[in-house]
């Protein structure tokens, strides 16, 4: 019927093609975490919470500490957690050569046997 198997009919196969530009892929929303300041746990208790257990952050500025309020599905609390620094750790007291050696001499000056005087030596 065609002479030529490659060669199509006008009318048939034919489709026009549309380009759509492409679409961007939906990225979730960040989450975004705020760190409030209060000034006492008083604020912390009367602050609301998500339902979804997300954590509310507050700085206490005077106390100089950090609460973590969340919502708790099983018993339905939104209990709070404190963080507070530590005091920094004083620095370990080394002793020097020169003080080992001076405490070894007054150690063996106070282990070292005493010589007494016998009463016909005084005499």
């Amino acid at each position: 019927m065609f002479p030529n198997a490659n060669m199509i009919p006008p009318g048939y196969g034919f489709r026009p093609q549309t380009m759509f530009p492409p679409q961007p892929m939906a990225q979730p929303a960040p989450q975004v975490m705020t760190v409030t300041p209060v000034t006492g746990m008083a604020q912390v208790e009367a602050a609301q919470v998500s339902f979804d257990g997300t954590p509310a952050f507050f700085y206490d500025t005077s106390a100089d500490a950090l609460y973590v309020k969340q919502f708790n599905p099983q018993n339905g609390t939104s209990p709070v957690t404190i963080y507070r620094r530590e005091a920094p750790a004083t620095p370990p007291q080394w002793a020097t050569v020169e003080m080992v050696n001076a405490l070894a001499e007054r150690l063996d000056a106070l282990t070292a046997p005493k010589t007494r005087r016998k009463e016909a030596d005084a005499e």
